[in-house]
């Protein structure tokens, strides 16, 4: 959609229990864009949020995918220099080999 108010708001049409039918690996692929959508909306605390939620879901689609990694390197790049990005950002950055 490549606006991210936009993935968020249609995000949020979503019921609680849509997703729950869906595998594993789909339910942590649609929290990687919402992740996407926030930080395209400036909304880096939210993005980190889903990501987590992504992680434990199904922790390979998050460490695997390109995609994914380059969500990560972005929003630990939209942090001010000389501040530091937020514990999960961090330990997420670690875990897929990006510099923190």
């Amino acid at each position: 959609m490549r606006e991210g108010g936009r993935v968020v708001e249609a995000a949020g049409r979503l019921t609680e229990g849509q997703p729950l039918g869906l595998p594993r690996e789909r339910r942590a692929s649609h929290l990687i864009d919402v992740a996407r959508g926030y930080s395209q909306w400036g909304r880096r605390d939210e993005a980190v949020e889903q990501l987590v939620r992504a992680d434990h879901l199904a922790r390979e689609e998050v460490r695997c995918r390109p995609h994914t990694q380059a969500v990560i390197a972005e929003l630990v790049r939209s942090y001010p220099r000389g501040t530091r990005p937020s514990l999960p950002l961090s330990n997420l950055a670690k875990a897929v080999r990006i510099a923190v």
